[in-house]
């Protein structure tokens, strides 16, 4: 999946304050709002005159940086329109970038990387620790996961996003049989490219691939104590199966209906 950066062109802003951004499958609009108050309205106004919304990560809108406490608001127009509502503080590191970005499998070594930088970063920030760091060498990853499960997203040489997938999971469903689902383990974004939308991208190949090996469901777990993780998955439709102690700590169940 590309950024698509090298096929943008920016025109200034029309009458209505917006800057129209020309890309081939259609142009792109964005309108900057200089508060919350009349950012909400314009959204709302928008959304009751599309027929149909889909939110994606904002990788096809050009940026003029007005400062942090302003707010962008963008329709992409072509077959379908695509609605994206973000904070100025969240694109300043959306501005579109030329490397593409690809996918690689089987190679759990770069995970670690992206795993071990994600964890340093959370404990850096203050957070409580999301992964030991005993438990995110290759060897360590070894014991729990499969090797040919990893999924890893690239820019250029940079990996830049991960997650395992799996099944059975002998630890956090251990009711569920075999063959049903696909369960998704150790999602992260690299400290360097978190805030650009990238956490729906490893989502979206994940739920690509439960589709393709023909399971009904994704399922994933996360920690009681993280709503910021818990707000992605309500974000991209999954429903809550329940609440559940597993090795002594408290974890919410997710899981998506992808296929029938």
């Amino acid at each position: 999946m590309g950024s698509g950066a090298a096929h943008l062109r920016t025109e200034p802003l029309d009458r209505t304050g917006r800057i129209r951004t020309t890309h081939p499958t259609g142009p792109t609009y964005t309108t900057y709002c200089s508060s919350l108050e009349q950012f909400s309205k314009l959204r709302e106004q928008e959304k009751g005159a599309l027929t149909r919304s889909i939110f994606r990560p904002a990788h096809l809108i050009s940026l003029a940086l007005l400062g942090q406490k302003r707010f962008a608001y963008s329709v992409k127009c072509f077959k379908w329109s695509f609605c994206r509502y973000v904070t100025m503080a969240d694109m300043t590191q959306a501005v579109p970038n030329e490397v593409e970005l690809h996918w690689t499998s089987g190679d759990p070594q770069a995970a670690a990387k992206v795993l071990r930088a994600t964890a340093q970063s959370v404990m850096q920030r203050g957070h409580p620790e999301l992964w030991p760091p005993e438990t995110l060498t290759v060897d360590a990853l070894a014991q729990d996961y499969p090797a040919d499960g990893w999924e890893v997203l690239w820019r250029g040489e940079d990996p830049v996003g991960c997650f395992v997938l799996m099944d059975p999971d002998p630890v956090f469903w251990t009711e569920k049989p075999p063959g049903e689902a696909m369960y998704l383990h150790k999602l992260a974004v690299h400290p360097s490219a978190q805030g650009q939308g990238l956490n729906r991208v490893l989502l979206e190949r994940a739920e690509e691939l439960t589709r393709a090996a023909h399971r009904r469901w994704l399922r994933l777990d996360t920690d009681v104590t993280r709503p910021g993780l818990q707000a992605i998955y309500d974000g991209f439709g999954f429903q809550t199966v329940d609440r559940k102690a597993v090795m002594g700590f408290e974890v919410f169940r997710y899981e998506k209906e992808v296929g029938r």
